[in-house]
């Protein structure tokens, strides 16, 4: 029963990638595109599973322990790092390479893998998850600003479309 999960999100992270690599409008959006945005707030990550069951998140600038997920929660963290780690191997690449957690100028949050160049567009997992990994910023971040302001914004537009249905 745990597998379908995994393999849930899994399939809906290569769902992304293939959405992000081929999105067109009236700009085309790509990796390059998103990768190359200004930055507003970035942190370099490590993700440590203990004995315990426990996640860890470390700051490689500091060193310090940002959060730490105990068995049974951080299950989208959880799913999103095994998908990475998995593509990691699939590749050959087992060294423990940092994640740096990016939010850009435009408002995209965005995880990128070093070891493989692999950019997750985080948003499109939806506000509640995008919370989960702003949440690994700084608590005064403008990144945790943004994604409290978007869930309020999604909340009052899903109420009005609810109401608009009746």
């Amino acid at each position: 029963m745990k597998t379908l999960p995994a393999l849930f999100i899994a399939a809906l992270l290569a769902g992304v990638i293939v959405i992000v690599g081929t999105a067109s409008g009236d700009r085309k959006l790509t990796t390059d595109n998103l990768v190359n945005a200004s930055v507003q707030n970035s942190r370099l990550l490590n993700f440590i599973d203990h004995s315990d069951g426990s996640l860890e998140v470390i700051d490689l600038v500091s060193n310090e322990s940002v959060s730490v997920f105990v068995s049974g929660e951080g299950s989208f963290v959880r799913g999103v790092m095994r998908s990475l780690v998995r593509e990691r191997r699939l590749r050959g690449n087992t060294e423990q390479a940092q994640f740096e957690l990016r939010l850009t100028q435009p408002g995209q949050l965005l995880l990128i893998d070093k070891a493989t160049d692999t950019t997750l567009l985080l948003d499109a997992f939806g506000p509640d998850n995008v919370k989960t990994f702003a949440n690994l910023f700084e608590p005064d971040s403008n990144a945790i600003n943004r994604v409290n302001t978007d869930i309020a914004v999604d909340k009052q537009l899903a109420r009005l479309r609810s109401q608009t249905k009746s």
